[in-house]
């Protein structure tokens, strides 16, 4: 959280044209009034500066917190991570909101490198399945209650939670040594992700928003031919839970990813964010894929939104709108989320271009 002392700096600006409607008729390809601005995290130094006191970031908000700032800044939508790792009680629900995802995000980092380690973990009760935050859930259902905001979810997919339980340096080691170990790990985690997608779709969320880090700025992080045997199948399960609810599902992933981009949009993605902007070329991506799938950022974080001047982060915000929403099915937003290192001065001129150039 912000010190209740700290500066906090100015953001004059109300946008107050919130609508969902213009975020799923862009994932459609259908003509709006706008592009729509979508962030799938702010930092609590913007989110600060946004409401005008002391906050933490937007996942950390209360629900009606969270309408306050998306109307302030044109945003159609509300949502993050709602889940809990270790809940005794539904009173402790509300201290303890946020956590991590699925079965494998209670393991600490890079400690479980084989057999022993699981059976050990499962003994100790550390591996439990993940618990649905629905203090959280009611909280940002109520909230947005009778407005034209609309609520989605971000559930982490297996390959993430398994390299990250096991460190990367042995996830890629026991990709050749011991192949069954990696593939439980992930069947785990698809499983308890299921369960949870099945829980969560009681609820009428918007969207579903599914994320696996699948690459370095220069390739993927595992070898295509791998990711199709071990990755392509789970996913695709996760991503047919979301449609027998009746929902649409968006993907997330850093770095360079387009030998996989034809795979998600066969798996029945609708987008793709945060597209790096050192990683890929979103423009090339729009010519090549702009028929399957929406986009979803490309702002540099590197560039001129931390760096910058406002006339610069205009410039660039003006070159994407014009390049990229012709034909519908772009959504402009940073490379990555809203860091603290951008200033509010220039998210503020971000928001501002978009709302002035992306109007259709």
């Amino acid at each position: 959280m912000t010190p209740p002392n700290a500066r906090i700096e100015p953001f004059d600006y109300y946008a107050g044209d919130s609508n969902i409607e213009r975020l799923l008729k862009t994932f459609r390809h259908e003509k709006t009034d706008r592009v729509p601005n979508f962030e799938y995290f702010i930092g609590q130094r913007n989110v600060s500066a946004i409401l005008g006191r002391p906050s933490g970031n937007s996942w950390q908000l209360s629900g009606k917190d969270y309408v306050e700032m998306v109307q302030k800044i044109g945003m159609d939508a509300i949502g993050g991570n709602i889940f809990l790792d270790r809940v005794t009680s539904w009173q402790g629900a509300n201290a303890d909101a946020g956590g991590g995802g699925s079965i494998l995000s209670r393991v600490p980092e890079r400690t479980l490198l084989g057999w022993d380690d699981l059976k050990r973990y499962e003994q100790e009760e550390v591996i439990k399945p993940a618990v649905v935050n629905r203090w959280k859930l009611d909280d940002y259902f109520a909230a947005v209650e009778g407005k034209p905001i609309g609520v989605w979810v971000h559930l982490t997919l297996p390959l993430t939670l398994v390299y990250q339980a096991m460190g990367f340096e042995n996830f890629c080691m026991a990709l050749y040594d011991d192949l069954p170990f990696v593939e439980h790990l992930m069947e785990m985690a698809t499983q308890d992700n299921i369960r949870l997608l099945n829980e969560l779709l009681q609820y009428d969320f918007s969207f579903v928003h599914l994320g696996d880090d699948l690459g370095y700025k220069s390739s993927l992080l595992v070898a295509p031919e791998v990711l199709q045997e071990i990755w392509t199948p789970r996913v695709k399960r996760h991503v047919e839970a979301v449609h027998a609810n009746h929902r649409i599902a968006t993907y997330h992933s850093d770095g360079n990813i387009i030998e996989m981009i034809p795979t998600i949009a066969d798996l029945g993605f609708v987008s793709i964010n945060p597209i790096e902007a050192l990683a890929m070329d979103i423009y090339d991506l729009k010519k090549r894929f702009g028929d399957r799938l929406a986009f979803i950022g490309n702002i540099d974080v590197a560039g001129a939104l931390p760096f910058g001047t406002a006339e610069e982060v205009d410039r660039e915000v003006k070159e994407h709108i014009e390049r990229l929403a012709p034909g519908g099915g772009y959504i402009c937003a940073t490379s990555h989320s809203v860091i603290d290192d951008i200033p509010p001065a220039n998210f503020l001129a971000m928001l501002k271009a978009i709302h002035k150039y992306g109007k259709m």
